[in-house]
């Protein structure tokens, strides 16, 4: 398949996709990335196309928003590391001939039954602040110093602009 053709088949996924997880309370704030916020976190998906094949890897994390990581995190479950899937194989794939709405139906699904529970284990702030979370141990101090009302200022707003959500005024 050529670039351009396969750029536009995932576009195309992408979009059917967006319309879905709205209904979960996840928006598309970066062009591969959905994302849901919690008190102090936020919650996001994103979606790796691959170069060599027209497949997607989906890739989940937690973000503490006062978090200086330079880079969002893909500290939680991946698509391809087998978790799920005793319970059901997922195919992400995509073609000229098929409707890409199976793609977005089997990323759905994917999103619905794997991705949900796991983000609803750490949706709590305790949750995140316990060892054994997704957080770094970085992460998990400035989250608690978040809570205790002492939030980098600077580092929020930078987590917001790289996860594409809208500044706080």
């Amino acid at each position: 398949m050529d670039r351009k053709l396969k750029r536009k088949l995932a576009e195309a996924v992408r979009r059917d996709f967006s319309r879905r997880m709205l209904t979960l309370g996840f928006a598309r704030t970066k062009p591969t990335f959905w994302t849901r916020s919690a008190d102090f976190a936020v919650q996001f998906v994103h979606l790796h196309s691959f170069t060599h094949s027209p497949s997607f890897r989906v890739h989940l994390g937690v973000r503490a928003l006062s978090d200086t990581f330079p880079a969002p995190a893909l500290n939680g479950l991946m698509s391809c590391d087998g978790w799920a899937l005793a319970a059901r194989k997922y195919s992400f794939d995509f073609s000229a001939s098929a409707d890409t709405s199976k793609c977005a139906d089997e990323l759905s699904c994917y999103v619905s039954e794997v991705c949900l529970p796991w983000f609803d284990s750490f949706a709590s702030t305790e949750a995140l602040l316990a060892p054994g979370g997704p957080l770094s141990d970085d992460a998990r101090l400035r989250l608690s110093l978040a809570v205790e009302g002492h939030a980098d200022p600077s580092a929020v707003a930078a987590s917001r602009a790289m996860l594409g959500l809208d500044p706080v005024l």
